[in-house]
């Protein structure tokens, strides 16, 4: 079991890495989320009222 764990826990490092790389330096557990909320709400405001 402990191999297992070491093993996912080396690819989740690579994983974050490549997701930091893309996201400009952000963790990959935040990235995703509040910037598609932020991209979403600014979308809904633009066809609502648009300009």
């Amino acid at each position: 079991m402990d191999s297992d764990r070491q093993e996912k826990g080396e690819g989740g490092k690579q994983e974050h890495r490549e997701s930091e790389r893309k996201d400009g330096g952000m963790p990959a557990c935040l990235s995703p989320g509040p910037q598609m909320i932020l991209v979403v709400s600014l979308l809904h405001h633009l066809c609502a009222d648009p300009l």
